[in-house]
């Protein structure tokens, strides 16, 4: 196996379940913020299910060698005595993934099992991703799109994206987006900008009359304006709220 397949699984046995850091960071979003949301938007599949993966691969790839390599000697012996190891892992992931059989015949070729299981893992994985989202209310607005990188990564600017993740997944830095949060919730989400008593939401900054006159040409549905309108917004309340 590659170096990089031995950390993954090195990585998954000491710290579970990992691997958004990347795009945790390229977001910039904090440790609050779902992890199946950054994967599900960026289209990323889960460590288990890419290890898993690439040691059924790995050891559909010994079985179709020589019986004469080193490789395929240890894995008949293991076979033969049923002894721990690769061979009883990955037909124990087979299994559970429905390949078994596929898996155990020499006949079907490595290539032909490494295409199939690809799209047995990608319906899995999205279908794991999205019994989570539903458990989470961050999540709700993502559950109508289709997993994978979204159009706005491509449309955007970086700054941009980075907002536009922020509100799809309401992780702005508005109160009642952290709801649980004793500062906030002890004045009851109460927004600081105006005197009306409404509740500092995303929806609120939408159609808040005092910057009306930030929101003047521009068109909310559009990603770029609305993203373009809620920095302005954000960086107003940086300069009224620094020392």
């Amino acid at each position: 196996m590659h170096r990089v397949d031995c950390r993954l699984i090195i990585k998954e046995t000491v710290t579970g379940e990992v691997l958004d850091g990347g795009d945790r960071y390229k977001l910039q979003v904090p440790k609050s913020c779902p992890k199946p949301a950054i994967l599900w938007e960026t289209g990323t599949t889960l460590i288990k299910y890419r290890i898993a993966k690439k040691k059924l691969v790995f050891g559909k790839y010994i079985q179709q060698q020589d019986n004469g390599t080193l490789a395929k000697k240890v894995y008949l012996e293991q076979e033969r005595l049923n002894f721990p190891g690769l061979l009883k892992e990955c037909r124990t992931i087979a299994k559970d993934f429905g390949v078994l059989d596929l898996f155990d015949n020499e006949k079907f070729s490595y290539k032909k099992f490494k295409s199939k299981l690809k799209k047995i893992i990608k319906i899995k994985n999205e279908e794991t991703l999205m019994d989570q989202m539903k458990e989470l209310k961050k999540c709700s607005l993502l559950t109508n799109d289709k997993f994978g990188p979204q159009q706005y990564f491509y449309d955007l600017q970086i700054e941009q994206v980075r907002t536009k993740f922020r509100l799809r997944t309401e992780m702005t830095q508005v109160k009642f987006n952290f709801k649980n949060d004793k500062r906030y919730s002890s004045e009851n989400w109460k927004c600081d900008s105006c005197e009306s008593g409404f509740i500092e939401s995303q929806s609120h900054l939408i159609w808040f009359q005092a910057y009306s006159h930030l929101r003047e040409g521009k068109n909310l549905n559009s990603d770029k304006d609305l993203t373009e309108y809620i920095s302005i917004y954000f960086n107003i309340c940086l300069l009224y709220t620094s020392p």
